[in-house]
């Protein structure tokens, strides 16, 4: 169906289906009449249109005067029925029967009131207690979505005329028109994050009820402009926001600071988002579905997280290992809210990226400009010398640069691994029959070994850390079953900080730490 404007009011008749040849329409005097009108201020369509199209279907029930909607009160077995619109392109239109046995009769004797709905749903698909599942998560199709809801009391027989259903729009609707400035790309993934999807719509009252399903929605795409029809949010939250990428930048719009009484139902809320290489700029209003107006602002999104890997990395210090995704390093918040790494650069111009997460579904980050970054730039970042730096990113303009540190003395001297179940380890659980791991030529702070899983099945291979007097572990025990590699973060004198490999027996394993940065790896040759 066409959208049709927030508030409708139709007046509906119901036709009688005995046509002649002609296609003429006999009436019987005892049949209820229909006759639908869309209000020319109200847009219920996709495009904006304020008719109906061909056969629209609604739902109509007949029931007892002065009751609610209950199987007891359902008269002359007009349980759903199901009517669709005569014409298409027209504001008014008769609705005829989708079938003969859908004909509404008024019965002999009694006043009745009716409740309508749209779009059409099967006995099957309302839910016990005449609940109506609305779901708006698919965008594509509006006007499958565009719920609308009419009651009519107090009409018998000898009523004359139609009877006049005013329906009113249960949901809200959204539409973004984005402005670009010259040399921008297309916006793409526009989404309002994390609103509920999914509620049922109590027919008998036509109250909305048990929301559920928070989920991203994706807006309608037509052209530059965005439309989503959405349930209705009593209080938006801050997690309530618009988000979308454009040029490779990632921004957001947070819907409370400009719409601070929720999301109403029957109203319409138009935004203008102007996007040029300077910036965003947003205006507003709310039309008729009703009117709401202001102003709005959208900003580039911050980044919550970032990792670094590369050269610089830990497992950077193995050829081709510095580029694995499992081996990347998280960035810390400071206080001001920039993220920062610490890391060891051990060879000059080292190189790096930042990216997203260690999933799948990782974004990479790579270089734009003197100290921009961009989303899928395979560019990569340079630290020329080397040493230990600091590296800073700004979340919010997505810039980052670089600081030398002066590292600290030697805080070991020697470390050994030891443990059990690895051919090098001559004696199980003993400091002296464990190895001592190899000292960086240029770093006394890296310490790095190569083991060898033995062929034992039990127990499993398990190894720790200690300076020959002092146990210093990972924060937890650590299963390594499962990779082909891992990293973790030291910690102190920790009683369960082991390192468990249970499986892959005759297996090498390349154990890296950095005392400095307090960090440790290990990889799976």
């Amino acid at each position: 169906m066409k959208t049709k404007s927030i508030t409708l009011t139709v007046l509906v008749m119901l036709l009688m289906m005995a046509c002649s040849k002609e296609d003429k329409i006999v009436y019987d005097s005892e049949q209820v009449q229909f006759i639908s009108h869309v209000s020319a201020l109200q847009t219920r369509t996709t495009s904006g249109g304020d008719q109906w199209v061909k056969n629209d279907p609604v739902g109509i029930y007949m029931i007892k005067n002065g009751t609610t909607l209950a199987a007891e009160n359902i008269l002359e077995k007009a349980d759903n029925r199901q009517y669709k619109a005569a014409s298409g392109d027209v504001f008014a239109t008769g609705f005829n029967p989708a079938a003969p046995d859908q004909t509404i009769y008024y019965p002999t004797e009694g006043k009745v009131d009716f409740v309508a709905y749209y779009p059409y749903k099967s006995n099957e698909e309302i839910k016990e207690g005449y609940k109506y599942p609305v779901d708006v998560r698919n965008q594509t199709e509006q006007a499958d979505i565009d719920l609308l809801y009419a009651k009519a009391n107090g009409y018998d027989k000898a009523t004359t005329g139609p009877v006049k259903l005013t329906f009113e729009h249960k949901l809200s609707k959204l539409v973004i028109q984005v402005k670009k400035g010259e040399s921008l790309a297309s916006v793409e993934g526009l989404q309002v994050k994390k609103i509920y999807t999914a509620a049922d719509l109590e027919l008998s009252t036509g109250d909305l009820k048990d929301f559920r399903d928070e989920k991203d929605i994706t807006l309608n795409k037509n052209g530059d402009t965005y439309e989503a029809i959405l349930l209705p949010v009593a209080a938006l939250e801050d997690k309530h926001s618009v988000e979308f990428e454009l040029d490779g930048d990632d921004y957001k719009w947070q819907i409370n600071k400009n719409i601070t009484d929720g999301l109403k139902a029957g109203k319409k809320y138009v935004y203008t988002i102007t996007v040029t290489k300077s910036g965003v700029e947003v205006e507003g209003e709310i039309t008729p579905w009703g009117e709401v107006t202001g102003d709005a602002e959208a900003v580039i999104k911050p980044i919550d997280n970032l990792f670094v890997y590369g050269d610089v990395i830990l497992a950077g210090k193995l050829e081709g290992a510095g580029y694995r995704q499992e081996f990347a390093e998280i960035m810390e918040k400071r206080a001001d809210g920039s993220l920062e790494l610490l890391i060891y650069n051990h060879k000059e111009n080292g190189e790096f990226l930042f990216i997203s997460s260690r999933g799948s579904d990782a974004e990479i980050y790579g270089k734009e400009g003197e100290n921009g970054i961009k989303k899928n730039s395979e560019e990569k970042f340079i630290i020329p010398e080397k040493g230990y730096h600091k590296i800073i990113f700004d979340r919010t303009n997505k810039t980052y640069s670089t600081e030398k540190i002066d590292p600290a003395d030697p805080i070991k001297e020697n470390v050994w691994i030891w443990g059990d179940g690895f051919v090098e380890i001559t004696t199980a659980w003993n400091v002296s029959g464990g190895v001592q791991m190899d000292k960086h030529s240029e770093n006394p702070n890296l310490f790095i070994k190569t083991i060898t899983r033995n062929q034992n099945d039990s127990p499993p291979a398990t190894f720790r850390l200690s300076d020959g007097t002092y146990t210093f572990n990972w924060k937890e025990e650590l299963n390594l079953d499962n990779f082909a590699s891992h990293s973790f973060v030291l910690g102190g004198n920790v009683e369960e900080g082991y390192a468990v490999i249970p499986g892959n027996q005759g297996k090498e394993y390349v154990v890296i730490i950095d005392l400095q940065i307090n960090k440790g790896v290990v990889v799976k040759k």
